[in-house]
């Protein structure tokens, strides 16, 4: 899978999660284990795997669960949501809800300014990307 990296993303190498601090070209740098003391390692993109969202993420980072509320689609009633959190911003809240595969993340501004922006992640980065683009500055912590 071809990833887009920032800094500060999240991804998988040798089955640890880590945290990126550099990138150049086609490669990333981490510290291991978080350990700043310690020098960067760098490594090729291409060995590196995203890593999935799991639902501790958003417990551990502010967002709300609001599990078991009513799932509607233009006013008929398709169950109840297994899985929905809701982080509240200064101007805004985004809701993220789990689908089959994946969870859409939605950003809502509380004066209606703008529309309502919506995208599907499955992979941690993916979440950071979208938070950033719906102009929040959250760090995600796993």
């Amino acid at each position: 899978m071809r990833m887009t990296i920032e800094i500060g993303d999240w991804f998988v190498i040798d089955g640890r999660p880590e945290q990126v601090c550099a990138v150049h070209k086609n490669k990333v740098s981490y510290h291991v284990g978080g350990d700043r003391t310690k020098p960067m390692k760098w490594v090729f993109i291409n060995v590196v795997t995203p890593l999935v969202i799991a639902p501790h993420v958003f417990d551990s980072n502010g967002f709300k669960c609001v599990t078991g509320h009513d799932v509607t689609f233009k006013g008929n009633l398709l169950g109840v949501c297994p899985d929905k959190y809701i982080y509240k911003d200064n101007d805004c809240y985004v809701t993220v809800t789990r689908f089959e595969d994946g969870w859409n993340i939605t950003h809502v501004r509380y004066d209606g300014a703008q529309p309502t922006n919506s995208a599907m992640v499955r992979y941690t980065h993916e979440l950071q990307h979208a938070l950033r683009l719906f102009g929040i500055d959250k760090k995600i912590m796993i």
